[in-house]
């Protein structure tokens, strides 16, 4: 399975994981469903980033692409906030979650940059961009970025299911053992992201063919075509 093949599943679930956010009530079986289907995607998205890494003949104007992709995402979501009064940007007003996942992978592709510089100045900026979640409410948080760490720093995919399944049960049980009283039990869906890494197995290390600016066009696209949808509705 190529790379691209990899991406567009990502895409795929990940749109269910949306018309589930924008569409569809917490209450409603289906709703379950597709933000399980939807746990897929991010995995895929983190590979597809510790990729480019390993492979982009410019990694800085990658950083830049991806950073003003996350840009424009972000003003895209303020202007919903303003109109909508939903808050789904990374500034930590309300209690929805940002919908930018964007962020994790910037700032994991920025870490990955920074830990192959191998100087002191830039370990102080990596260990930076490791706390950053702590202040910002990106996707995933210090989760998301590293797991791009793991697949950027190895090509093993057995330590890519090992690392990554330990890292995923982390992120969903420590909430549940440090406050149980706020503990979501849909966080535990979570754990579905682990069919993503055994889905890597299939990778065969090539490209593939397609164009790698659809993804840029898709994601503000379907959102605000769902955002369109569930104002209607």
């Amino acid at each position: 399975m190529s790379a691209r093949a990899l991406k567009l599943i990502g895409i795929i679930t990940m749109t269910f994981d949306h018309i589930a956010v924008h569409l569809m009530t917490s209450e409603m079986v289906l709703y379950v469903v597709f933000r399980g289907i939807g746990r897929l995607a991010f995995p895929i998205f983190a590979l597809m980033v510790a990729l480019g890494f390993r492979h982009s003949k410019n990694r800085m104007r990658y950083l830049f692409r991806l950073m003003v992709f996350a840009t424009i995402i972000e003003l895209f979501l303020v202007g919903l906030w303003l109109t909508t009064g939903l808050n789904t940007t990374i500034f930590p007003i309300g209690s929805t979650s940002s919908e930018n996942v964007i962020w994790p992978l910037v700032f994991g592709l920025m870490a990955l940059m920074l830990l192959k510089k191998g100087t002191w100045w830039s370990y102080g900026l990596y260990l930076s961009v490791l706390v950053l979640p702590l202040f910002v409410r990106f996707p995933y948080g210090i989760y998301g970025i590293a797991m791009i760490l793991v697949f950027g720093v190895t090509e093993n995919k057995h330590l890519w299911l090992l690392l990554g399944t330990l890292l995923t049960g982390i992120y969903v049980l420590i909430p549940r053992l440090s406050d149980p009283s706020t503990f979501q039990p849909i966080a535990y869906l979570q754990l579905i992201a682990v069919l993503a890494l055994v889905l890597f197995y299939l990778y065969n290390g090539k490209r593939g063919k397609g164009s790698r600016w659809f993804f840029y066009v898709y994601y503000p696209a379907h959102i605000g075509i769902l955002v369109l949808l569930s104002m209607l509705i």
